[in-house]
Order: structure tokens, then C-alpha cells, then sequence
């Protein structure tokens, strides 16, 4: 099982480098950086937290 801080530090730098290919198409890079930090990290904390109570529903946690 992952720590919540590897889970946010592995969000944060795939939503940065989102937001550095975004930011080609909006000319902001602070902006679209920061976005991609912030959503990548909800993302990748949801996405563990669901794929989590999925394999206890289904019998393969291994917890």
C-alpha cells in the first residue's frame, strides 16, 4: 500500500507535466502548472481510494 505522500507526489508531477503541454496552448505556464498540480493530485488520491474499496468489493485486496 502507497503513503498518501507518495500518492500526492506522483500526482503532482504527471498534473505538471499536463500543465506544461497545456500551457503551449494557453500561453500561461503558472496557471496551467498550478491546474495540473492541483486536479493531478485530486485525481491520482481518487483514483487509489476507488481502486481500493473496488478490489474489496470484489475479493482481491490484499489488506
Amino acid at each position: 500500500m502507497k503513503t498518501f505522500l507518495s500518492l500526492i507526489l506522483e500526482g503532482s508531477i504527471v498534473g505538471a507535466l499536463m500543465g506544461f503541454f497545456v500551457a503551449f496552448i494557453t500561453q500561461d505556464l503558472i496557471l496551467s502548472v498550478s491546474v495540473g498540480v492541483v486536479v493531478g493530485v485530486i485525481v491520482r488520491v481518487v483514483v487509489d481510494f476507488v481502486w481500493k474499496k473496488y478490489n474489496q468489493m470484489t475479493g482481491k485486496s490484499l489488506d
